[in-house]
C-alpha cells in the first residue's frame, strides 16, 4: 500500500477500518482508500496539533484525541453528522483504547470511559 501523501504539517499515525484509512494531517481527519483517493470529505478537527496519537475507529466514529483544553472528539464515520467531544481533565492523556462499546482515554489517574455512537 502506498502512504498519503504528506501535507505541510505531516500525518499523525494512521488507524485502519474496512479497507479505509483515518489519519490526521494539520487540523483535519482525512479518510482515504488505499490507493491515496479521498474516501470521505476531510472533516476539521479543532485544537489537534503535534505529536499526533493514533485516531481510534470504534462502531461507527472514529475517536480523536485533541489538546487537554478541548479533549475527545468523536466523528462519524460516514462524514455526516455532528461531532461529539468531551473534555479531560488536565494534562495531555496518555493511552486511549476501544473494547466493546466504549473508548477509554487513560489521562493521568484519570479513566474517561465514553460511549460509541
Amino acid at each position: 500500500m502506498r502512504p498519503p501523501r504528506r501535507g505541510t504539517g505531516g500525518w499523525g499515525p494512521p488507524a485502519v477500518t474496512g479497507g479505509v484509512v483515518h489519519a490526521l494531517d494539520c487540523d483535519a481527519l482525512r479518510a482515504l482508500h488505499a490507493d491515496g483517493s479521498q474516501a470521505a470529505d476531510p472533516m476539521m478537527v479543532a485544537g489537534v496539533v503535534p505529536p499526533w496519537l493514533p485516531p481510534v475507529v470504534q462502531g461507527n466514529g472514529v475517536w480523536i484525541v485533541e489538546s487537554q483544553e478541548t479533549g475527545v472528539t468523536g466523528l462519524p464515520r460516514s462524514g455526516q453528522g455532528r461531532p461529539q467531544t468531551y473534555p479531560l481533565a488536565g494534562g495531555p492523556p496518555r493511552t486511549i483504547a476501544a473494547s466493546g462499546n466504549r473508548l477509554f482515554v487513560l489521562n493521568h489517574a484519570t479513566l474517561l470511559a465514553l460511549p460509541v455512537y
